[in-house]
């Protein structure tokens, strides 16, 4: 049977600009502009006040699919990401696909098909189609649709055999989530009974028996040993070596109390105190002078100053000497703001913090009198701390007429002495040239080659940049790389991406917001990394903007600091928008970690301190001093925590009464962090302690 035409009315929508109203949408008209229905940017509006049109078919039919026509010519309002939903009833809709569309003037097709059930078979029958806009080719251009078409069925015996297929379908799914939740029951013979009756081959997952020795019999040390000698032996050989890395990322808080949404501010991790320092930034309105200090073992903030030297700082930068713990804090923004011509009324003044004194000093009050740069913002910073050497690269000059950026200089400590330094330059392309006249890029120093590795940001045309260059300390020479032409193998040009460098792995990790592609920027997420050896840029992943996981969105003008005794990235704040008429300052906090391509070893770790605790907890029901010797001799000599982690431990034995109750809830959380680290096939029977997820079938 042929697929039809399928006719449709427009039933309803969020919003319509002037004249572009969702009618439009119904008549292909690819000539004329305005035959289309255009709605705002979307990344103004709150989820609540998510932009949709909804379209209601003259009868129920099996949707296979949908075309999009476009205008004849590209335009920057096209969708760069949609999604379509269908369903009976125009209140209980489910996600058929979300794609995007390419910025040209040819008309686009795709499958349509319910996105939580088995690919091979069609959606159910659909009497409403939702689409929902998502984000233009450019940011902060509207959203606009110019034509819809559907196709598919509606024979009533096609109608009859693809409802048939989704009941079978559904039916499987629950059997399964019966099964499931009978297992987490202890309920043996009701599971035997469901999966006798209804012969269907489910796989009995390995971690049913992690599950019966851990939550069951509570027999910590049977659990440790199925583990390591049966469990992981059959899960980490199927395994896909190809799965992407997995971005484990949590948000620790909000920002700490009185600390406000916010960009251009600055952040730097000190492993010795385990605190990460929190200096400026501007909300929009206001440049905030305030200096925070967050514990990583308490999860606090502290408020150091605020309204003091060095002032209200935006777009400055600081960078950390970790062997002689201290700060070092240069620039300022000078320019305009929301349409107001702020001039440089302060020096170009330059800050050392002593950690230990907890004390500010000024180190030049005029950096461009000792022969330093003059007032500068967005401009790179690195540190030699052998040579107690600090070397900055770039940054915008104050012009209130044009882009006009500083070269490169190096700051002796020691000697408290700026220098301009000229760098020679090699290069096999002629069409290369050195560029430390930039802003908002990022520059690295690797200690061990003595080399600075600068990449990114932008230059006086305000194109964003795709080239390296890697400069030699010793010889002061340069070489250069274009990574504009690599395709798919390096970032594209991008502008205030953050970046740390990975001394004992000999790699750089970037972490990406605001990308150019070709002749649009647009904000996009992702985390590279660069290795040094390889001369290589290697994608670590893409940030999942799938709805639920959790993850920060895209951004720019954040702050980031890292812990690599831990390898945890924190980050927080930046802008969420490109529209300078519409800034959307970020006042969030996350913390970040990265399990690699694989990744094993890490999981394979973290599953067994998880195991150990859960046995520890064991121990502290029934001896608490045996828990001690155990913690003692068992888990401190085999896992790497801090100290604060082993005292809580320890000091819990005392401070409170372990019921069994308590004991039931641990076993469950551990069973849940292990299940949630490990891969398991669909078929798997996993216990669950919930039957609310049968509700999405229906």
């Amino acid at each position: 049977m042929e697929q039809r035409i399928l006719p449709y009315t427009i039933h309803d929508w969020s919003s319509y600009s002037g004249k572009y109203h969702p009618y439009n949408i119904a008549k292909h008209e690819p000539r004329k502009v305005d035959s289309r229905w255009s709605c705002a940017n979307s990344k103004f509006f709150s989820k609540l006040d998510m932009q949709y049109v909804l379209l209601k078919l003259k009868e129920p039919c099996v949707v296979t699919d949908i075309s999009f026509g476009k205008y004849c010519a590209p335009h920057l309002c096209n969708l760069k990401e949609f999604a379509v939903y269908g369903g009976r009833d125009q209140w209980h809709l489910r996600l058929l696909l979300k794609a995007g569309l390419t910025n040209d003037s040819n008309t686009e097709s795709f499958v349509l098909q319910s996105q939580k059930e088995s690919p091979n078979i069609y959606p159910f029958v659909c009497k409403y189609i939702k689409i929902v806009p998502l984000q233009a080719h450019a940011p902060e251009f509207n959203l606009s649709i110019w034509y819809v078409e559907l196709h598919g069925y509606n024979a009533p015996h096609c109608l009859s055999t693809v409802e048939k297929q989704r009941v079978k379908e559904l039916e499987k799914k629950a059997i399964k989530y019966l099964l499931s939740y009978f297992l987490y029951k202890g309920n043996s013979q009701v599971y035997s009974a469901i999966a006798h009756h209804y012969q269907i081959p489910y796989m009995l997952s390995p971690l049913n028996l992690l599950y019966n020795a851990i939550c069951e019999s509570g027999d910590l040390y049977e659990a440790i040993n199925l583990f390591q000698n049966k469990v992981w032996k059959e899960i980490s050989q199927k395994w896909r070596k190809e799965a992407q890395p997995k971005l484990l990322a949590e948000e620790i808080s909000k920002f700490g109390r009185g600390i406000g949404s916010r960009s251009g501010h600055q952040m730097v991790y000190n492993s010795r105190d385990k605190c990460i320092y929190h200096y400026g930034g501007w909300d929009g309105i206001e440049t905030f002078s305030d200096f925070w200090k967050f514990s990583v073992e308490t999860q606090t903030w502290s408020l150091l100053g605020s309204n003091q030297p060095p002032g209200k700082r935006v777009c400055h930068r600081m960078i950390l000497d970790s062997s002689r713990q201290c700060i070092y804090l240069l620039g300022n923004y000078f320019g305009t703001a929301g349409g107001n011509l702020i001039s440089p009324d302060v020096k170009p003044d330059f800050w050392k913090y002593s950690i230990e004194e907890r004390l500010w000093t000024c180190l030049s009050k005029d950096t461009s009198l000792e022969l330093g740069p003059m007032a500068i913002f967005d401009q790179a910073m690195a540190l030699n701390e052998k040579e107690n050497v600090i070397y900055i690269c770039g940054g915008c000059k104050w012009d209130p007429g044009d882009l006009v950026f500083e070269t490169f200089y190096l700051y002796h400590v020691d000697y408290g002495i700026w220098e301009k330094k000229v760098i020679a330059f090699k290069s096999s392309n002629a069409n290369m040239k050195l560029l430390t006249e930039r802003m908002g890029h990022c520059m690295e120093y690797a200690s061990e080659e003595g080399l600075l590795y600068i990449f990114g940001g932008q230059t006086h045309d305000q194109q964003f940049l795709a080239d390296m260059h890697v400069i030699s300390t010793s010889s002061w020479e340069a070489q250069s790389y274009d990574w504009s032409q690599r395709g798919k193998d390096c970032p594209y040009p991008a502008f205030c991406q953050r970046s740390s460098l990975d001394e004992e792995n000999q790699r750089i990790f970037a972490f990406y917001g605001y990308e150019q592609r070709e002749y649009h920027k647009i904000l996009q997420p992702s985390i590279w990394a660069y290795y040094i050896k390889q001369k290589q840029w290697k994608k670590v992943i893409d940030i999942n903007e799938k709805i639920g996981d959790p993850h920060p969105c895209a951004r720019f003008g954040h702050a980031l600091a890292v812990n690599w005794e831990t390898e945890t990235f924190y980050i927080s704040g930046g802008n969420a928008s490109s529209h300078p008429l519409k800034p959307m300052k970020l006042k969030d906090f996350w913390k970040l970690q990265i399990n690699e391509e694989w990744g094993q070893d890490t999981i394979y770790e973290q599953i067994l301190l998880e195991l150990h605790i859960q046995r520890f907890h064991e121990l502290k029901y029934k001896d608490p001093v045996e828990a001690v010797y155990y913690l003692q001799t068992e888990l401190q000599p085999r896992f790497k925590q801090s100290q604060t982690f082993w005292i809580r431990m320890i000091t819990g034995i005392f401070k409170e009464k372990l019921g069994f109750e308590d004991l039931k809830r641990f076993r469950m959380e551990t069973f849940e962090k292990i299940r949630d680290l490990l891969p398991h096939c669909e078929d798997e029977i996993v216990p669950s302690d919930t039957l609310l997820n049968m509700v999405e079938l229906f």
